[in-house]
């Protein structure tokens, strides 16, 4: 049986999703957000464990482009820090997108509980963390990071959204300044490596 933390207080979004993506669950992650300006609530429907849809404070992603809406909802609730979680398991929901966010767009890089009680990371796991926000392992060289920079670039960076909400947009610099902060680690670090290749 699957149990979900009450409270995002006491884990993350992030470890939210990926249990419930493991599991392979299917039906709906409401999220009830209380603030100064009163309470709103978010859902996150989830078809065997993927993303069909996301409401945020309850305006589904369902007009064109949806599937780039619910990327922006989703980056949006990323960012959430207090909220009383609840999932409510049912059947298969009319998807409001033909193919469901896949692990790589709702999952990698994203905060996890482990993340917030290191106190400081190692060089090595700040590489590991840099090359997953930017959808990369191994040893890529300095062309594979740029490209993945720039495809990266192109989803999340604020002008590219000129419709988006306050918040939505505050979530897009955020996130677009997390990727720039990746690229400029990989590359400072790959630096040495690829002058010493040139020199040979």
């Amino acid at each position: 049986m699957l149990e979900i933390p009450g409270r995002l207080e006491w884990s993350t979004l992030g470890d939210v999703l990926g249990a419930l993506h493991r599991s392979g669950a299917t039906g709906a992650l409401r999220i009830d957000e209380t603030g100064p300006s009163g309470s709103r609530q978010h859902v996150i429907h989830l078809r065997e464990g993927l993303i069909a849809d996301v409401e945020l404070g309850g305006a589904s992603a369902r007009t064109e482009p949806a599937r780039r809406q619910c990327l922006e909802q989703l980056e949006a609730l990323f960012e959430l820090q207090r909220a009383r979680l609840s999932f409510r398991v049912m059947g298969q929901r009319s998807a409001q997108m033909s193919e469901p966010l896949e692990p790589p767009e709702f999952l990698h890089g994203r905060r996890r509980r482990r993340d917030v009680q290191a106190p400081a990371q190692p060089a090595c796991e700040a590489r590991e963390r840099a090359l997953s926000l930017l959808g990369l392992s191994g040893d890529p060289s300095p062309e594979q990071i740029r490209s993945a920079f720039r495809q990266l670039a192109r989803r999340w960076h604020p002008d590219r959204h000129p419709d988006a909400g306050e918040l939505t947009r505050a979530a897009l610099c955020r996130r677009f300044a997390q990727i720039s902060a990746a690229y400029q680690e990989l590359m400072s670090d790959g630096a040495p490596v690829a002058r010493a290749a040139s020199a040979r």
